[in-house]
């Protein structure tokens, strides 16, 4: 069973996913829909690498 996240990774994550969707959001012109998309592609590609 995986171990829950700290407060510091979970700020940590947070950081990052903010700075991802922020680029995003410039890259592709504010397509929301596709901006979630893809960011939650990415966040399931990092959880099966963990597996």
């Amino acid at each position: 069973m995986p171990t829950p996240l700290s407060e510091t990774e979970i700020a940590s994550a947070t950081t990052s996913l903010t700075r991802l969707l922020d680029t995003l959001d410039t890259v592709l012109f504010g397509q929301r829909e596709l901006i979630e998309l893809v960011v939650i592609g990415v966040l399931v590609l990092a959880c099966n690498e963990k597996r």
